[in-house]
């Protein structure tokens, strides 16, 4: 239930947590509150990760699982930290897993050719790896989730009501993408530049919950998505593009994931209602343009922390 994901409710599992895992941490730091928790723990040099109560328990499962596969294979990926042998962990009913800090480096900004290069390694590492991960299936995601909000009344009805219309047309746009030009395998999911950390001149890839497999338009759909959508500049696009080594393509497919991966940050975004003011506000803007089924007016990403006084 969304009722049960707070500030207070991860707070609390973080203290319960350091205290019987004999972590002294009194700098432990909110960095991230959305559908997980991230606590920096900097006497530890360690990220505490709290999972959101959706499917919680199959997602950290997921991610330890496939960052230790990644770390077998040298990948420049996140570690668990190696204090803890057996990971995930259950605290009071709630998952939890632990890691080695990355130190990012400062004013030095992500390249998407770069980004573009370290998905093209992470498809390639993961080809007939044998790792089992389940069908990449935004759309029952998506789904699940747009019956979560209506049931707790999140969102105005009206609100649903435009969803569930943009639903209906994204869910016939993701049944076409049964054609992949990119070929089709494990994915990262929610392939983001923001899911890397810069660190010593090189990208950290991050956040395995999301792992699936199906066509690789998913994962490269984001970044168009960033481009076109967020930033607004398509040079992002043909850099990430010219990093994976596609120097053309048929934008048809990767279009179309991205049509549904904006529907899919809608609806992530709406879990988050009440959050703050700027959450609230962006919610309502992304509402309005799939009402008008407005593909091209720019959206932003608030804050995803608290409002505090």
């Amino acid at each position: 239930m969304l009722s049960d994901w707070s500030v207070e409710r991860v707070q609390h599992v973080a203290r319960t947590f350091l205290q019987g895992a004999g972590l002294a941490e009194p700098h432990a730091k909110l960095i991230r509150f959305y559908q997980n928790a991230i606590f920096h723990l900097p006497d530890n040099r360690l990220t505490l990760r709290i999972y959101g109560p959706e499917n919680a328990r199959k997602r950290a499962a997921l991610m330890v699982s496939f960052a230790r596969f990644l770390e077998e294979r040298d990948f420049p990926s996140v570690r668990l930290s190696r204090q803890f042998a057996d990971q995930p962990f259950d605290v009071l009913g709630t998952q939890v897993s632990i890691w080695e800090w990355i130190d990012a480096d400062e004013h030095v900004t992500k390249q998407p050719r770069a980004f573009g290069a370290i998905l093209r390694a992470l498809h390639s590492v993961t080809n007939g790896a044998g790792f089992h991960a389940e069908r990449f299936d935004p759309i029952a995601k998506i789904a699940e989730r747009l019956d979560l909000l209506e049931h707790e009344k999140r969102l105005p009805a009206s609100h649903i009501g435009t969803l569930r219309d943009a639903f209906d047309r994204v869910a016939a746009l993701a049944a076409g993408l049964d054609k992949a030009t990119f070929g089709a395998g494990l994915l990262h999911g929610d392939a983001l530049i923001g899911n890397t950390i810069l660190s010593g001149g090189r990208l950290v890839l991050i956040d395995f919950d999301s792992v699936g497999e199906g066509p690789r338009e998913w994962d490269l759909a984001p970044t168009f998505v960033t481009a076109t959508r967020f930033r607004r500049q398509m040079h992002v696009w043909t850099e990430f593009l010219a990093g994976y080594g596609a120097d053309t393509v048929a934008l048809g497919g990767v279009e179309a994931a991205g049509i549904v991966k904006q529907l899919s940050m809608t609806v992530a975004l709406s879990m988050s209602r009440g959050l703050s003011p700027a959450v609230d506000q962006e919610i309502d803007h992304r509402i309005r343009c799939w009402s008008d089924w407005d593909l091209q007016t720019q959206w932003h990403s608030p804050t995803l922390l608290p409002a505090t006084e």
